[in-house]
């Protein structure tokens, strides 16, 4: 058995697996099957073809992508190629004018279709080897994208770069796998083994609809791993103490069932799916042990990503707040900060997807409404007993009313302001936060409010 059709057989449920296409000779094997027992398409690339008629791929492929969206189901892309020209120089096919211009079996087709499957049924993408220009867009048209540690994506290759640019780049830093999980963003998911993103898609998968108007699927329920009392002694008492958010999921969510998205990109910010009680959902959370949680430029362009998958695939959202707000200073508002952070807000403003505000720790100016905060219809705007809610943090504000020239109307607000800033509940009086939620009730409180937002949400769903 071949490499492509052996992942095929790994992804894939036991004996589910049909081709809809002739085996030979042929760069991408096209099939469907199921995983979990439902249905989904994959294109597995071919490392070990020959003698292969390139144009009848990409019209094969284009067959295949018409079918899919006749009748849409999750698309699995397990990207390979051979090695027709190998340390990273740039293969030239025949007939190229043909690829370039065919409007019915070109290559321009086949993005065409693969983009139109965004926004209609899930799909996700796996690199195993090296990828150059009209390689790579296939690779990034999907929701998500992991990419095997050692692999390279060029949009120009390096010979292609010496030859416009006349110097010869570092491969690694133009294309690497590690760049572009750490630096580009283009990488969702870094593996090591086959057999690892294998896995992960399957996983993902489970965890997503089969289309954007299909429900949610449901798993059965699975108890945290930690107490909210272990993970309420995680958190620093010190407002300004950074601390890793990551162990503290293990309190809130399903025991096995965190998946982290873009993991080494804007570490500032976590993103990725998980289960609450049986029910998948998308965590965005602060972690201020990664440049203190201050919201930059790449951090927003990742929650913007990520909140409109979720809103694609009406996946239920709990944003977990603890940031200052956003990076001020030349360098941010030269890297177009006011831009990216409009951006999250315009999709926030226009997401359909039920969200959870939660403040673990503080949520300062526009760092609460980048948490999906008051003003931008959470279903729910909620915070653990100690959380600071404010425009100012304490300390700033002890520093405003050590001025002693300042006038005592204004001190009168910086008062009354640090108070907010340190009691959650006079925003639960005041009728702005849902409720203030003990630290040991937390678990239970999510349990009950996804349920209510997952049946609501269907139900709106049912009604259009």
């Amino acid at each position: 058995m071949n490499k492509a059709l052996n992942r095929l057989t790994q992804l894939l449920d036991p004996h589910s697996l049909e081709l809809m296409d002739d085996l030979e000779p042929t760069i991408h094997i096209l099939v469907k099957g199921a995983i979990s027992g439902r249905p989904v398409y994959c294109c597995s690339g071919n490392p070990d073809a020959k003698g292969v008629d390139i144009h009848e791929c990409f019209r094969r492929k284009i067959n295949w992508l018409e079918a899919i969206l006749n009748k849409p189901a999750p698309v699995v892309w397990l990207h390979d190629f051979p090695q027709q020209a190998p340390g990273g120089r740039t293969p030239i096919p025949a007939r190229s004018d043909e690829l370039l211009a065919s409007n019915e079996s070109g290559v321009g087709r086949a993005f065409c279709l693969q983009a139109r499957l965004n926004g209609i049924t899930p799909q996700i993408s796996a690199l195993f080897s090296d990828a150059g220009a009209a390689q790579t867009f296939p690779v990034r048209l999907c929701d998500i994208t992991l990419l095997k540690n050692g692999s390279h994506m060029w949009i120009g290759r390096p010979d292609a770069v010496k030859l416009m640019l006349g110097k010869a780049p570092d491969p690694e830093e133009l294309g690497g796998a590690q760049m572009h999980c750490k630096l580009s963003g283009v990488g969702d998911v870094l593996f090591e083994q086959d057999e690892e993103a294998l896995e992960w898609i399957r996983t993902c998968i489970e965890n997503l609809p089969s289309t954007a108007t299909a429900p949610l699927p449901v798993h059965p329920p699975v108890p945290p791993a930690l107490s909210g009392e272990q993970i309420a002694a995680m958190v620093p008492a010190d407002l300004n103490t950074p601390f890793n958010m990551r162990p503290l999921l293990g309190g809130i969510l399903d025991a096995g069932s965190w998946m982290e998205i873009q993991e080494q990109y804007a570490p500032e910010i976590m993103t990725g799916l998980c289960r609450i009680n049986g029910i998948p959902a998308g965590i965005l959370a602060n972690n201020s042990v990664e440049c203190g949680g201050v919201l930059y430029p790449e951090s927003c362009r990742k929650m913007t990503g990520f909140i409109r998958f979720c809103d694609t695939y009406r996946i239920p959202m709990l944003f977990l707040a603890d940031n200052p707000g956003l990076m001020v200073g030349t360098a941010t508002e030269q890297a177009g900060m006011l831009n990216e952070a409009t951006e999250l807000l315009r999709t926030l403003a226009h997401c359909r997807t039920p969200r959870i505000c939660l403040v673990i720790r503080k949520a300062y100016t526009v760092g609460l409404y980048a948490m999906s905060g008051p003003g931008f219809d959470p279903a729910e705007f909620i915070a653990t007993p100690h959380a600071s809610i404010s425009v100012f943090g304490p300390k700033a504000l002890d520093y405003f009313a050590a001025d002693r020239t300042i006038p005592q109307a204004a001190l009168q607000a910086i008062l009354e302001m640090r108070r907010h800033a340190t009691e959650p509940r006079v925003y639960e009086e005041k009728g702005y936060l849902n409720a203030v939620v003990e630290w040991q009730d937390l678990r239970p409180h999510l349990e009950s409010a996804m349920t209510k937002l997952r049946q609501g949400f269907a139900a709106q769903g049912n009604r259009k």
